[in-house]
């Protein structure tokens, strides 16, 4: 027993040094190949320090250069502190527009009072808005509030669309704003339909596609676009509205019986192999109790 304890020692001595030996056969022997390409010494020990020591300024580098998440917590507090007052003063510059104050379509009275609420500056700013996009220049405020908020908190990772696609939706949603409101409501102002914008893209496309090619080209991006950058399903929407409306509707009683039928049979439809005779008796006695507990259409009478 007392001899295991320096044989021990000694093996994991000799483990050492022959797990030593190969590395440094290693080094000489690259050390060697490398000086007979280069004709130059060349010293492994010194390349291996300046390379471990490089590394380790790269990666250090790399972790200054990433900011910690508490100094991007504090830009975005200072950004949203910011542009929350800028989006409030352009929603009440829009909001008390009036023709008779001086702007950038119109001089205005020189002695009169402005009647914007963003004095001189909010009159120009909401003249020159209404003038690019019409009755669209209301959505602007909140338009721009989205695009600050996903630039800045962005949507989260479960976001599959991501913050690109979002606001493609959000510019094709304005274009197409504006273009509608000038095909359906100009009358020769451009700010009391859908602005310059509007007229623009209105006239291009009724010139290449006619009138109810663009109202349809329109109608079709403005779906799109509102997708895009909500993430919403029409398909959804429209099983709503059917559910909306139907709610209420009372069934004929000579229907009663076919309506019951149709009913029970959606609720069997399957796809894939058969259920056993076992499984399939469970799923009727399931469906039974949740039409006795009044949960669809059919009467306890007929289950």
């Amino acid at each position: 027993m007392p001899r295991q304890v320096p044989g021990a020692a000694l093996g994991n001595g000799r483990q050492k040094h022959l797990r030593s030996r190969p590395n440094i056969a290693f080094c000489e022997r690259f050390q060697t190949l490398a000086s007979d390409i280069t004709d130059q010494p060349v010293d492994v020990a010194k390349a291996l320090t300046e390379r471990s020591k490089s590394s380790r300024g790269t990666s250090a580098r790399a972790d200054a250069a990433t900011p910690s998440p508490r100094r991007q917590r504090l830009w975005r507090d200072l950004a949203l502190i910011v542009i929350a007052p800028l989006l409030l003063y352009l929603l009440a510059c829009l909001a008390s527009y009036s023709p008779d104050d001086p702007g950038w379509s119109n001089s205005g009275s020189v002695t009169g009072q402005v009647q914007n609420l963003g004095g001189l500056a909010g009159a120009w700013i909401a003249d020159v808005l209404i003038q690019l996009f019409g009755y669209a220049a209301f959505l602007l405020p909140v338009i721009l509030g989205a695009v600050a908020w996903i630039a800045l908190f962005g949507l989260g990772e479960e976001d599959e669309l991501g913050p690109a696609l979002r606001l493609v939706g959000i510019f094709g949603f304005l274009i197409s704003v504006t273009g509608l409101l000038h095909m359906r409501l100009y009358t020769g102002d451009n700010g009391q339909a859908g602005g310059g914008i509007g007229k623009l893209v209105g006239h291009s496309l009724s010139n290449g596609f006619g009138s109810l090619g663009a109202n349809m080209f329109l109608v079709v991006l403005l779906l799109v676009s509102i997708t895009l950058a909500t993430g919403l399903s029409w398909f959804w929407v429209m099983e709503k509205i059917g559910v909306g409306l139907l709610k209420d509707t009372r069934i004929k009683v000579e229907h009663i019986e076919l309506f019951q039928t149709q009913l029970i049979r959606a609720h069997s439809a399957g796809i894939g192999e058969p259920f056993s005779e076992e499984v399939s008796r469970a799923t009727m006695l399931l469906r039974a109790n949740a039409f006795a507990s009044n949960y669809s259409a059919p009467r306890v009478e007929v289950v």
